[in-house]
């Protein structure tokens, strides 16, 4: 069955829309599971099939330690303006390595050459542009 992530025209119509308006950078949120890799794999096939150079940035990768996450207390109010205390997870900004991030898109706008250390992932793997 396919979703609509890997539908061909709503692919097409992603594709077309950044060809016509010069969209250079793509960002797909959304829960765990609901396909946000899928689609990003599906769009990147589609430029390359047209010629383009297209690269995916999992913003896992700039996921701060685990154990750091649950060392570090936050306060945080709930929709209901009630105070909660915890630790950082990655719905909060702060659980990411942001300059990591900016830095890599800055490299990207920039066609700079840089390297990228994933988490998980042994040097032999690592990802050079």
């Amino acid at each position: 069955m396919d979703t609509n992530f890997e539908n061909p025209f709503v692919i097409d119509r992603i594709f077309k829309f950044c060809i016509a308006t010069g969209c250079k950078f793509l960002f797909i949120s959304g829960n765990g599971g609901a396909g946000k890799s899928t689609l990003a794999k599906r769009i990147k096939e589609k430029f390359e099939q047209n010629g383009f150079t297209a690269n995916l940035i999992d913003t896992d990768d700039f996921v701060t330690n685990s154990t750091v996450r649950r060392s570090a207390k936050s306060v945080f109010l709930d929709s209901e303006g009630n105070e909660n205390f915890g630790s950082f997870n990655t719905s909060f900004g702060e659980s990411y390595c942001l300059n990591s991030l900016n830095a890599t898109i800055f490299n990207l706008k920039q066609k700079l050459d840089f390297f990228i250390f994933q988490k998980n992932v042994r040097m032999n793997q690592i990802m050079f542009y």
